[in-house]
C-alpha cells in the first residue's frame, strides 16, 4: 500500500527509529567513495521555480544528474511532517547528513514545486486549495534543509501518479530508466511492498543485477546492523534501487546508503502514467478559431475529385525497438491535422523512445487512380496499406504522395511515425560548446521544437501537422509542380513557365499553358514532345505588395492521355541597385524599384494546434498585418502549409522564408569561450563561426533544404531565403549561397541572419543580398543605426518588428 498525505501512517516495525541512538546507523565511514555528482548545464527547456538559487529540475534533467552520480531521495511534505514529530536528534542527523554530501544526493520534492503545477487540477478546487497549502509549508522545510548540490529533483521520475498524459508519455520513463541502468551492476533492495513488475525490463540491459530481500523482522533486530550489512553488500555494484518500502523508510535508508553507493529511493515505482482527466479542459485562448478546411493546394489544383482524411484517427504508441505492425489502437485518438501533443490534436506526449502508430480505414473510392497526400509529418514516417509497406519519408517540412493499391474494397491506412526532435541536441544555456560533430542525434531540422520547451523554444510535434488526403488523377505523367520567371530583369521581358514532373514519369509528353488574367485570356502555348518549359510572351502586369496581381495558368501535360491542373502565379523580379554611399551600400529592388520593407516575425507557432495552423481563419491575421501597415512576414524557423503562401500572394505580403535549424549551434559572439578562442588563437574563426555535423546530419541538411525549395518555388511572395538564423545549424555557408543562388529561383539570399556572417572569410565570393542585425537591447533605431562595419553588401532598408 502507498501511504498518501490524505491517510499517512508508518507501521510499527518503524518505530525503532525513535531511540536516542538512532542517528548512529547514519554515520558513514571515515573514507567515502563516492564521486561529487555535478548538476546539469542549465538549458531553456527546464521546468521549475528558483527558489533562493536553487533549481528544481524537470524530468530530463532529473535523469541527466542521476546519469552523472547523483543518488535519488525522496522527501514529501508528510515526510517532513513526521521527522519533526518522531526524534530531534534522528532530524538533525538526517539534515546534517544530506547538507554534507557535497552534491552525491538529489532531493526529489512534490510535483506541487513544478512550473504551472496548478494547471493539472480543476480551477478553485479543494484539493487545489488544500495544494496549494502544501506548497507553502513544504518550501519552508526546503528552506530549513538548503540541499549542497543546489538543485531539487522531480518524484515524478519514480512515481506518475500526478503526471497526466501531458507530462510522460506512455513508456517515456521505462526507457529512461532503461538507459540508466544499461550497463550498470545493480543492488536491487526490496520491502514488502513493493511489486516487481517493471524490474526485468529496467535490468534486461544491466551488466548484472541481484536482489536483496527486506523483511520486517530485520528493522526489529536493529537498523544499525542492516544499514551495516547493506553497505557491505553493494561494495561490489554501480547502483543500488531501494523499493517496496513505506515513507520516509525508503527516505532514510538510501540517505544511509548514498555514501557507499549511488541510490535511488524508487519508492513503489509506479512508472506508468494514469489515464488522462475525465473532466474537460477549456481551449488555450488564441486569436483564431478554427474552421473547415478547404482544399490543401490551392495553387496548383487538378479538377478531379478528392477527399480529406483530416478527422480522427486511431492511435497506438510503441516502444522504438518494436516496429511490428501492431494488432490493436487503444492509446486513443489524434485529430488530423494537428500535432498529437498540441491541445486540438490530442494532448499525449510522445518521447523519442517510442513509435507512434495512427489508423484510418477508409472504403475505396472506385475513382481508379489514386494519390494519398500527407502535406507535412514530423520527422520520419511510414505508410502501410493494408498491411503493405508503400515508402518511408523523412522530413518534417515537404508534403509526401504515395499512389494506392487498386481493387480494394476498404484501404486500411497505417502511419508510423518516429521523431527524435532535439534529443541528443539539446540547447544549452550555459557551458556552451564549440560544435565539433556534438550532435550525433536529434540533428534534424526542427525549428524551435523541443522535448524541453521553455525561454526560445517551443514545445515538440510529433506525426501528422498539416492535412492528409486522396486525390483522384489521370492514367497519365503527372504534374508535380510549377513556377514562373522573367527571361530578363526588366518588365517587358518574356515568360518562362516550367514545370516539375512526378517521379517515373517518361519525358515525351507535350506541355500546353493558357495564360488568363481576371478571367480573360492572354496567350497560349505550347512547348515541343518530351520538354517541360513554355516560353510566353511578355505579361501586362508585375506583382508588388500595392498591387497583387495574380495570373492564372490552364496547364496540359499530354502523351497519350493528358493531366490538366489549374496553376495561379505571381509574376515579379527582383534585383540591387548599383552600389552606392560610403560604405559602397546597394539598395533591394522589387520590379526595378526600391522597396521599404517593413515586417514582422512571424514564429507559426499557436497555443492550440503548436506547429499547426489552427484553422483557415488562422489566416485572417494575415490581412491584419498588412491593414497595420506592414508588407512583410519573416516565417521564422518553419514552413507553413500551401494555403498560408497562397494567400500572401493574394493578399500582397512579402516572404522571408527561414530553414528551420537543426544540429547544434556555433559559437555566439557574447560567448566567453568563443573569446578564450579568439585569444589564444587555437581555433580559426571559420571553426567558431560553423558547426561540423556528422554525416548523416550533413546528407540530410542538403535533402531537406532541396525538398522545401522545390516546393516553394510556386509562390511568387517569397523574395528571400534566409538559410541559417543566429548560428544554428550554421554550416557550409558559402556551398549554401552558391546552391540558393542556382536553384533557388529570382530571390535574394540572407546569409545568415542575426549576427554571424562570414562574408569576411570569403572575400569576393557571393555572400549573399544583405546582412542584418537583430537588437535586442531596444526600440528600433534607438540606439542601432547604418549597417554593420563590414557591410559592403546592403543599405538594410528592412525593419522586423518581434
Amino acid at each position: 500500500m502507498l501511504f498518501g498525505p490524505s491517510h499517512y501512517q508508518l507501521p510499527s516495525f518503524c518505530l525503532v527509529l525513535l531511540t536516542p541512538v538512532a542517528t548512529a546507523w547514519l554515520a558513514c565511514p571515515k573514507e567515502n567513495p563516492r564521486k561529487v555528482a555535478k548538476p546539469p548545464p542549465t538549458r531553456p527547456g527546464e521546468r521549475g521555480l528558483q527558489l533562493l538559487g536553487w533549481r528544481v529540475l524537470d524530468l530530463r534533467h532529473t535523469f541527466e544528474f542521476l546519469a552523472g552520480g547523483a543518488s535519488f531521495i525522496r522527501l514529501q511534505l508528510e515526510d517532513f511532517r513526521w521527522l519533526r514529530g518522531a526524534d530531534e536528534q534522528l532530524t538533525k542527523g538526517f539534515e546534517e547528513l544530506l547538507r554534507g554530501r557535497q552534491g552525491q544526493s538529489c532531493l526529489a520534492v512534490d510535483d506541487v514545486l513544478s512550473r504551472n503545477w496548478d494547471l493539472a487540477y480543476p480551477a478553485e478546487s479543494e484539493l487545489l486549495m488544500h495544494l496549494r497549502k502544501n506548497r507553502e509549508a513544504l518550501v519552508r522545510e526546503l528552506l530549513t534543509l538548503r540541499p549542497s548540490a543546489g538543485v531539487l529533483c522531480n518524484r515524478q521520475v519514480v512515481d506518475a501518479a500526478a503526471w497526466n498524459k501531458r507530462k510522460a508519455s506512455k513508456f517515456e520513463l521505462q526507457e529512461l530508466w532503461k538507459i540508466f541502468f544499461r550497463d550498470r551492476k545493480v543492488l536491487v533492495i526490496i520491502g514488502e511492498l513493493f511489486a516487481p513488475t517493471y524490474l526485468e525490463f529496467f535490468l534486461q540491459g544491466a551488466q548484472s543485477a541481484a536482489a536483496r530481500y527486506v523483511q520486517q523482522d530485520e528493522f526489529n533486530d536493529g537498523l544499525a546492523g542492516l544499514l551495516s550489512d547493506l553497505r557491505a553488500n553493494v561494495e561490489d555494484f554501480d547502483v543500488a534501487l531501494v523499493v517496496g518500502f513505506p515513507d520516509p523508510l525508503g527516505a532514510l535508508l538510501s540517505a544511509g546508503l548514498d555514501c557507499a553507493v549511488q541510490t535511488i529511493d524508487g519508492g513503489l515505482m509506479t512508472i506508468q502514467p494514469r489515464a488522462g482527466k475525465s473532466h474537460p479542459e477549456p481551449p488555450p485562448l488564441t486569436s483564431t478559431t478554427s474552421g473547415g478546411w478547404a482544399y490543401p493546394r490551392p495553387h496548383l489544383r487538378r479538377d478531379t475529385r478528392w477527399l480529406l482524411l483530416n478527422g480522427q484517427w486511431d492511435v497506438h504508441i510503441s516502444p522504438r525497438d518494436a516496429p511490428a505492425l501492431p494488432a490493436s489502437f487503444h492509446d486513443g485518438v489524434v485529430e488530423v491535422p494537428y500535432p498529437i501533443e498540441s491541445h486540438s490534436g490530442g494532448s499525449l506526449r510522445i518521447s523519442e523512445h517510442e513509435l507512434l502508430w495512427l489508423r484510418r480505414r477508409v472504403p475505396s473510392t472506385n475513382w481508379g487512380r489514386t494519390l494519398l497526400h500527407v502535406d507535412g509529418c514530423d520527422w520520419e514516417c511510414s505508410i502501410f496499406v493494408n498491411g503493405v509497406l508503400l515508402g518511408t519519408h523523412q522530413g518534417a517540412y515537404d508534403p509526401f504522395t504515395f499512389e494506392l493499391p487498386p481493387d480494394e474494397a476498404v484501404w486500411e491506412i497505417i502511419m508510423r511515425v518516429w521523431d527524435p526532435t532535439d534529443s541528443g541536441c539539446e540547447y544549452k544555456v550555459d557551458e556552451q560548446p564549440h560544435c565539433h560533430r556534438c550532435c550525433e542525434s536529434g540533428w534534424q531540422p526542427r525549428g524551435k521544437q523541443s522535448l524541453q520547451p521553455g525561454f526560445i523554444m517551443y514545445s515538440a510535434a510529433t506525426g501528422p501537422w498539416q492535412s492528409i488526403w486522396l486525390e483522384e488523377v489521370p492514367q497519365a505523367c503527372l504534374i508535380h509542380s510549377a513556377e514562373t520567371h522573367l527571361l530578363q530583369p526588366r518588365a517587358d521581358s518574356g515568360v518562362r513557365l516550367e514545370v516539375q514532373v512526378a517521379p517515373g514519369c517518361e519525358l515525351n509528353a507535350k506541355l500546353t499553358a493558357s495564360v488568363l488574367l481576371r478571367g480573360q485570356t492572354l496567350v497560349e502555348e505550347s512547348s515541343s514532345a518530351g520538354a517541360q518549359v513554355v516560353d510566353l510572351p511578355p505579361l501586362p502586369e508585375l506583382w508588388s505588395p500595392d498591387r497583387p496581381t495574380m495570373y492564372t495558368a490552364q496547364l496540359a501535360l499530354c502523351d497519350s492521355t493528358c493531366d490538366r491542373v489549374t496553376f495561379h502565379f505571381a509574376l515579379r523580379w527582383l534585383s540591387k541597385s548599383e552600389s552606392h554611399g560610403p560604405k559602397e551600400e546597394v539598395t533591394l529592388l522589387l520590379n526595378g524599384e526600391p522597396v521599404f520593407q517593413s515586417g514582422v516575425l512571424y514564429q507559426g507557432y499557436w497555443p492550440e494546434s503548436l506547429i499547426a495552423l489552427p484553422g483557415p481563419l488562422a489566416l485572417e491575421e494575415l490581412r491584419e498585418i498588412k491593414a497595420m501597415g506592414f508588407n512583410l512576414v519573416r516565417v521564422h524557423a518553419t514552413v507553413l502549409p500551401a494555403i498560408f503562401y497562397h494567400f500572401c500572394d493574394q493578399e500582397g505580403l512579402l516572404v522571408w522564408q527561414d530553414f528551420p535549424a537543426g544540429d547544434g549551434r556555433a559559437l555566439p559572439l557574447w560567448d566567453s569561450a568563443r573569446g578564450t578562442f579568439e585569444q589564444t588563437g587555437t581555433v580559426s574563426p571559420l571553426e567558431m563561426d560553423e558547426i561540423q555535423r556528422f554525416p548523416e546530419s550533413a546528407s540530410n541538411f542538403w535533402k531537406e533544404l532541396e525538398a522545401m525549395i522545390s516546393w516553394l518555388r510556386s509562390f511568387g511572395s517569397i523574395v528571400c531565403w534566409v538559410p541559417f538564423n543566429e548560428a544554428w545549424g550554421q554550416f557550409q555557408t558559402m556551398q549554401v549561397v552558391q546552391w540558393l543562388r542556382q536553384f533557388g529561383g529570382n530571390r535574394w539570399i540572407n546569409m545568415a541572419s542575426g549576427w554571424n556572417d562570414v562574408a569576411d572569410l570569403f572575400p569576393g565570393m557571393d555572400a549573399g543580398d544583405l546582412v542584418d542585425a537583430h537588437n535586442y537591447e531596444n526600440l528600433p533605431h534607438q540606439s542601432y543605426s547604418g549597417a554593420p562595419s563590414n557591410c559592403g553588401l546592403c543599405q538594410c532598408r528592412v525593419v522586423l518588428w518581434h
